[in-house]
C-alpha cells in the first residue's frame, strides 16, 4: 500500500504579509542610516566652519602682536638718519598731505627677517593709486611663501593714517604746552606730531574657496580673484571676497603715535 504525505505550508497570504513587514523594517532602516549620516554631515560642516573661523581669528590676533612687539623693538634701536621711516608708526606718522588716508599694505610673511619692511609693502596715494616702485606689498594666494602657517591661511596688512581724526577725537591734533590759543587749527604750520591711525588685519583661507572660483597672482587687479581682492580698497575688501565666497576675517586697530617729548591732549 502506497502512502502519501502532504506537506503543510504557510498560506500563501501569510507569505506576503511577512515579506511587507521585512520591506517596511529595511526600509525604516534606511532611513534611520540616511538621518544620521546626514547629522554626521552637518555637526562636521559645523565644527569645521568654527574651527576655520577661529583660525583666521587667531591669525589677525597673532600679525597685531607681531608687528607692535617688532615696531617696539625696532623703535627702540632705529637709526637716526632714517628718522624713524624704517619702523611701523614713523612711516605711517611721516609728515605730508599726501599721507593722510594713504594706504599702507604688507602681506604677513613669518618666514622673512621682518614683517615690515620698506622694500616689501604695497604704498598708495589718498586716491587709491599704487605708487611707482612700491607694490611688493599684496600677498599672492599661488605663493606658498605668502602663507602664515601650514593651515593654508593667508593675511594681509593695512595701516591707514587718518586725515580726520580731529572730528572724531576733540583736540587731537594739539599737544600739551604748545604756543597755540587757537583750538579750532593746528599750533603751527607744521602738522601736528599727535598722529592717528587705523591698522587692519585681513585674514583668509583660500583653500576653502569654491573650484569655480580663480585664486588670482600677483598680476590680477580685478574682483573676480581672490588675488584681485587682495589688491582693492580696505573698505571693499569685505565684500569682494564675500562675494567669491572665500572664507576670511577682518579685524581693526586704532592706534595713537605719541613721540617722545609729547604728551597729546587726548
Amino acid at each position: 500500500m502506497n502512502q502519501q504525505y502532504l506537506l503543510k505550508g504557510y498560506p500563501k497570504s501569510q507569505a506576503g504579509v511577512a515579506l511587507i513587514i521585512v520591506l517596511i523594517v529595511l526600509l525604516l532602516i534606511s532611513i534611520l542610516g540616511i538621518i544620521v549620516l546626514r547629522k554626521s554631515t552637518t555637526d562636521l560642516q559645523v565644527a569645521t566652519a568654527s574651527q576655520i573661523s577661529q583660525l583666521m581669528f587667531q591669525a589677525n590676533d597673532d600679525a597685531f602682536g607681531k608687528v607692535e612687539k617688532e615696531d617696539r623693538l625696532r623703535v627702540a634701536s632705529t637709526s637716526s638718519t632714517k628718522k624713524g621711516l624704517d619702523t611701523l608708526q614713523g612711516y605711517i606718522s611721516r609728515a605730508g598731505e599726501d599721507t593722510f588716508d594713504a594706504e599702507t599694505v604688507f602681506c604677513v610673511r613669518p618666514r622673512e627677517s621682518d614683517l615690515f619692511r620698506l622694500d616689501k609693502i604695497t604704498q598708495k596715494n589718498n586716491t587709491g593709486n599704487i605708487l611707482e616702485g612700491a607694490n611688493r606689498g599684496f600677498c599672492d594666494p599661488t605663493n606658498p611663501n605668502d602663507y602664515v602657517n601650514e593651515g593654508r591661511v593667508m593675511t594681509q596688512m593695512t595701516f591707514v593714517k587718518l586725515a580726520k581724526a580731529k572730528d572724531v577725537v576733540p583736540l587731537s591734533e594739539h599737544a600739551r604746552n604748545d604756543e597755540s590759543n587757537d583750538l579750532s587749527t593746528n599750533s603751527s604750520a607744521q602738522e601736528s606730531p599727535c598722529v592717528y591711525f587705523n591698522g587692519y588685519s585681513v585674514s583668509l583661507i583660500p583653500s576653502y574657496t569654491s573650484s569655480n572660483v580663480s585664486l588670482g597672482n600677483s598680476t590680477s587687479t580685478g574682483t573676480d580673484t581672490v588675488a584681485g581682492c587682495l589688491k582693492q580698497k580696505i573698505d571693499d575688501i569685505d565684500k569682494c571676497l564675500t562675494d567669491l565666497g572665500v572664507p576670511h576675517n577682518i579685524q581693526m586697530q586704532s592706534y595713537k603715535h605719541e613721540p617722545v617729548g609729547v604728551s597729546c591732549l587726548s
